[in-house]
């Protein structure tokens, strides 16, 4: 179940033509890699969450009741207040 609505959420929010030329791009080219000391920049933590929050609430626009979700917000605030 979880690979299927995998495969649906994409089918609707990703566009499979951007995808294939940004590999094509990548692909068709060299590659030259810099390294900070650490092998990442200063942001680069700060970037992947944001982005990683960003498409949860994309996502949660369009799959989730928003009615539902505040039904089980509620009843997680009432059960950990027990």
């Amino acid at each position: 179940d979880w690979a299927k609505r995998t495969v649906e959420v994409a089918s609707i929010t990703e566009d499979a033509n951007a995808i294939n030329q940004v590999h094509d791009a990548v692909l068709g080219s060299k590659v030259f890699a810099v390294d900070a000391p650490d092998g990442e920049h200063d942001l680069e933590d700060v970037e992947e969450h944001l982005t990683g929050v960003n498409a949860i609430i994309e996502d949660a626009s369009l799959f989730e009741n928003p009615e539902e979700v505040l039904k089980q917000q509620n009843l997680r605030k009432e059960t950990l207040q027990e």
